[in-house]
């Protein structure tokens, strides 16, 4: 279990890292680019800088075709999870506020599950 603890600190260090650096690539790119534009940009490059940090620094396994190809399905599984618990509390009358801290909290341990399952079963 120690393992996976460590493991999830070191996804929740690398999620703050690529925020970081995706928010200033939209930074940069947003005034040559429209909104949508730099946002879709950033978006991917996120998803590729997410996959170096989490076969290098979080999970320490090697970057295969397999799972570079099978990885941007974790986004998209995180999106509809969250969208569906967004819908749910948001049905059940909870401050969409309130409800969307909710399913970043609950999306950060899923997504690190779906992350850990791709990057060690595409060995």
């Amino acid at each position: 279990m120690k393992v996976l603890q460590k493991q999830f600190v070191r996804f929740v260090i690398g999620g703050a890292v690529n925020t970081a650096v995706t928010f200033a690539a939209y930074l940069l790119l947003e005034p040559i680019l429209s909104p949508r534009a730099a946002y879709t940009l950033v978006y991917v490059f996120g998803i590729c800088l997410s996959y170096m940090i989490n076969t290098y620094f979080v999970f320490h396994t090697q970057r295969t075709i397999r799972s570079g190809l099978q990885y941007p399905v974790v986004y998209v599984a995180q999106y509809f999870i969250g969208l569906v618990v967004l819908s749910l509390l948001t049905h059940m009358a909870i401050d969409s506020r309130v409800a969307m801290a909710l399913v970043i909290i609950t999306s950060l341990p899923i997504t690190f599950l779906l992350t850990r399952f791709v990057l060690k079963q595409s060995r």
